[in-house]
C-alpha cells in the first residue's frame, strides 16, 4: 500500500492510497514510477498534455481517477488470533 498524502493517517479513505506490488512501491520511491491521482475533469486535461510531461524514458507513470467513498464496501477485519 501506498500513500499518495498523509492527511487521513490511520483512517485512509481509497483516495489516499494506491494498492501497489512490492516492486511498484520500490519504483515509486526510487522515483521509477510516479503517481497521480485525479477527479474525472482533471483526468480529460491530463489525457491531452500526457505525451508532454511523460516524456521521460526511465520513468513510469501512472494516472488513477479518484473515486467516491460510495463506489466501495468498507470491511474491517479482526484478527483475534495474535
Amino acid at each position: 500500500m501506498h500513500h499518495l498524502n498523509y492527511d487521513n493517517i490511520g483512517h485512509e479513505t481509497i483516495n489516499d492510497v494506491a494498492c501497489l506490488c512490492k516492486g511498484h512501491h520500490l519504483d515509486v520511491h526510487k522515483r521509477r514510477l510516479i503517481v497521480w491521482l485525479f477527479t474525472e475533469e482533471e483526468m480529460k486535461h491530463f489525457k491531452t498534455i500526457a505525451e508532454v510531461i511523460c516524456s521521460d524514458p526511465g520513468v513510469s507513470y501512472l494516472a488513477m481517477t479518484k473515486r467516491e467513498r460510495r463506489d466501495y464496501k468498507i470491511v474491517s477485519i479482526d484478527d483475534k488470533t495474535q
